[in-house]
């Protein structure tokens, strides 16, 4: 079994590294890397397509901007296309409701862990339980979802993507230069969104979702 591991850290790689070789019963073969560039040149890599198993993904990565790949999900991505069979298990410090639930919107990964909620000690157990098949989510996770769930909060991709450009500061007048909708539609959307949030403006939607952890 082929394991890929992307992690910047040093650390955790070593981590990885001792309890697979520890504390499972797998037999692997390990390719570790720290950035999205190497991360992308392992994928593509016409000998290694199809032949990884499980990838281990760190979210925050240095970014490889030639190929606009800035994180762990855009690598996800790139392990969906080129190992449609591979498991992933994705790590992330991130703790916002929204980041998590449009990670998991995006990716579907068979296992996402918040970094908080991370005991070394499990991950044995969770990798094998992903590799039998499984999903596995952290208690954050879990709850971030149910709140989504109980509130009744569909937001697509789109809307997603709107919400997180208001909060970098870009003006709604300027997103349809940033995001693939027309001004038109990108108008009903936020007007949608603030029906759900019940806020008035747009500087109210993000101040809002700051307030309630969506942000």
């Amino acid at each position: 079994m082929n394991i890929l591991i992307v992690d910047d850290h040093p650390v955790m790689i070593e981590v990885y590294e001792y309890i697979l070789s520890t504390s499972t019963k797998i037999n692997y073969n390990l390719t570790c890397v720290s950035s999205c560039e190497e991360a992308h040149d392992t994928l593509t890599e016409k000998k290694l397509t199809n032949t990884f198993s499980l990838a281990i993904l760190d979210y925050k990565l240095p970014e490889y901007s030639h190929m606009n790949i800035t994180n762990g999900c855009d690598i996800a991505r790139l392990v969906r296309a080129y190992n449609p069979k591979c498991k992933i298990v994705m790590v992330t410090g991130q703790n916002k409701i929204l980041f998590i639930y449009d990670l998991l919107h995006k990716i579907y990964p068979e296992a996402l862990i918040l970094k908080n909620d991370l005991v070394i000690n499990h991950l044995p157990q969770i990798i094998e339980s992903v590799l039998d098949g499984n999903h596995y989510y952290s208690a954050t996770v879990k709850s971030y979802t149910a709140k989504m769930w109980n509130e009744n909060l569909t937001l697509d991709e789109d809307d997603r993507t709107i919400i997180f450009n208001l909060q970098k500061g870009h003006k709604v007048k300027d997103l349809p230069k940033i995001i693939n909708l027309s001004a038109s539609t990108i108008q009903r959307r936020i007007f949608n969104i603030k029906k759900i949030f019940k806020v008035d403006d747009d500087s109210s939607l993000i101040l809002e979702l700051t307030s309630r952890g969506f942000l």
